[in-house]
């Protein structure tokens, strides 16, 4: 579009002038009216405000494309905006559930041992099952498995006990080391106090005493 009207602006130019070298050359070769003249300058005219529409109109694209780019950057923008939000959530999500699991796995590993201990047979009467019962195969593998899970599940649990206390401990003392200079400086400000008010009562007692006469 800006191409097609640089070339209709520069043809209208190319008018123009040939228009007016046409004008030129008759009015040197005959004598020509006050009419020609006024037609030529009502040409020129409507040539020049034909120019300005379509300048008008140029600068009226160029706002309206930058004004559609302004829009596609704020778009874009938002989209991004949206984009790590929502990732964020996911985020959060995925912590969430990590967590769940991990209690949940807690659980069923405090369950199984608890089962496991209760349900433990003496050794006489494995002895006695093992004698009387066939050869069957036990699902060795599988009992391995879950016991490694439950005491990686136990490590990480005792890790975030750990913590927790470690955490718990400094934040006790933190606050037993602001609750003794909180205490020593309002200590020493009472004994300031009561020293200044016993020096104060020394001297009024000894102006009394050097005021009274002797008897």
């Amino acid at each position: 579009m800006l191409l097609l009207l640089v070339l209709l602006l520069l043809l209208l130019v190319v008018v123009l002038v040939l228009l007016l070298l046409v004008v030129v050359v008759l009015m040197l070769l005959m004598v020509v009216g006050l009419l020609l003249l006024v037609l030529v300058l009502l040409v020129v005219v409507v040539l020049l405000l034909l120019v300005l529409l379509l300048m008008m109109m140029a600068l009226v694209l160029v706002l309206l494309l930058v004004l559609v780019l302004l829009l596609v950057l704020l778009v874009l923008v938002l989209l991004v905006l949206v984009l790590l939000l929502l990732l964020q959530r996911q985020q959060q999500l995925l912590l969430q559930q990590q967590l769940r699991q991990q209690r949940v796995q807690q659980q069923h590993c405090s369950n199984s041992s608890s089962t496991a201990a209760a349900a433990a047979p003496t050794p006489a009467a494995a002895a006695i099952a093992t004698a009387a019962a066939p050869t069957q195969q036990v699902p060795f593998w599988h009992s391995l498995k879950l016991e490694a899970s439950c005491r990686e599940a136990d490590a990480r649990y005792e890790q975030q006990q750990q913590q927790q206390q470690q955490q718990q401990q400094q934040q006790q003392q933190q606050q037993e080391g602001n609750s003794i200079s909180c205490s020593r400086c309002w200590l020493d400000e009472y004994y300031r106090r009561i020293s200044a008010f016993l020096e104060f009562c020394s001297k009024w007692h000894a102006r009394r005493e050097a005021r009274t006469p002797n008897t």
